[in-house]
């Protein structure tokens, strides 16, 4: 076993009582670790949309000093070289803390290094004392005890970041209640209101409300397999639309194609169209595809693939993934596929 002993000292230019003002802070980030072995450690954490990995060795006394800048509260991931992958901090980091810039913040942990992810140590030390109170009581819970307890958490502490940060991680779950994540988010402190946190989570928010079921589905124009500019209103002209996104890469979208086809062919002269969204880069890939599958429909992209305009603003993180639109283009359905498709489609046009 090895004793880490870390801490952080964020220096502030200004005297400025918001701790969490969007301009950034110098921190220095210092520890010793007691070991023999002079490995290479990692630092991983992110400063609003920036992703920043430093690496350090210890000196001849096991001591180590990273210096940056953050302009909010952040993850801090800890690693050690060949039992780290920066790619996937959450499964590889062997240890997790936090940076926040105008506090100090000591962190001590023992840890094996060689069993790394499988000895994944509980955050020990977090933003405040309301963390450890959090992680700990919600250790032992099910899913949904889990959610209760943190809905409870969050809403009993309106003036606390990690309270924040549990709030989007109700957000990213499969399932969020969007009427609890749009009641809280006003009760959090005004200080918090500026954070790239807080302004994530309200739009994702907003991005929800818009792709909800009823909400009117926004236009959007992209190119054809030929370049040329399709617009999804003249496509849709009051019929039933499906938009599918996919790519040519993604296993369970070649999969689910045969399916479409069969839906496409036995609607399609019932008022009944799809219009495909592909989020991939590589034009020949695509054109591939959609010959080797044997696509009939309007098959459009920009080939910018994850940083698709469009996709981005609709919030599709994953593919496939699908929107059943009402001749008057309401969403009536969301990931349809296979059977749940079939029988929707019969209901409204059989």
């Amino acid at each position: 076993m090895r004793t880490l002993y870390l801490q952080l000292l964020s220096m502030m230019l200004l005297a400025f009582p918001d701790a969490y003002a969007q301009n950034t802070k110098p921190f220095t980030f210092s520890g010793k670790i007691d070991s023999t072995e002079n490995a290479l450690y990692y630092f991983h954490y992110k400063n609003r949309d920036s992703s920043i990995t430093d690496s350090v060795y210890l000196d001849k006394d096991g001591g180590f000093q990273i210096i940056g800048r953050l302009s909010e509260p952040s993850r801090l991931f800890i690693g050690i070289k060949d039992k780290y992958d920066p790619r996937v901090v959450g499964f590889f980091s062997v240890y997790e803390t936090w940076l926040e810039p105008g506090k100090d913040i000591r962190f001590h942990g023992f840890k094996n290094w060689k069993k790394g992810a499988k000895n994944f140590q509980i955050w020990d030390s977090a933003l405040d004392s309301l963390s450890r109170v959090h992680l700990r009581d919600t250790k032992n819970l099910d899913k949904a005890a889990s959610k209760e307890y943190d809905e409870a958490f969050i809403s009993g502490h309106p003036d606390s970041y990690y309270a924040l940060f549990a709030l989007q991680g109700l957000v990213s779950s499969p399932h969020p209640d969007w009427s609890y994540v749009k009641s809280t988010l006003p009760k959090f402190a005004e200080h918090f209101q500026s954070t790239h946190l807080y302004q994530q989570i309200t739009n994702r928010l907003q991005v929800a409300e818009k792709t909800a079921i009823g909400a009117a589905f926004p236009d959007f124009e992209l190119p054809n397999e030929h370049g040329k500019p399709v617009k999804f209103s003249d496509v849709q002209k009051g019929k039933y639309i499906l938009v599918d996104f996919w790519a040519s890469w993604c296993g369970p979208c070649r999969a689910e194609n045969p399916d479409l086809t069969k839906a496409y062919r036995r609607f399609k002269d019932k008022g009944f169209d799809i219009i495909a969204v592909s989020l991939d880069k590589d034009k020949a890939d695509w054109l591939k595809a959609v010959e080797e599958d044997k696509l009939e429909w309007t098959q459009v992209s920009d080939l910018k693939g994850w940083d698709d305009g469009y996709a981005k603003s609709l919030f599709i993180h994953a593919v496939p993934d699908n929107f059943l639109l009402s001749p008057e283009g309401k969403i009536i359905g969301r990931n349809l596929r296979g059977k749940e498709l079939e029988q929707a489609l019969t209901k409204h046009l059989e």
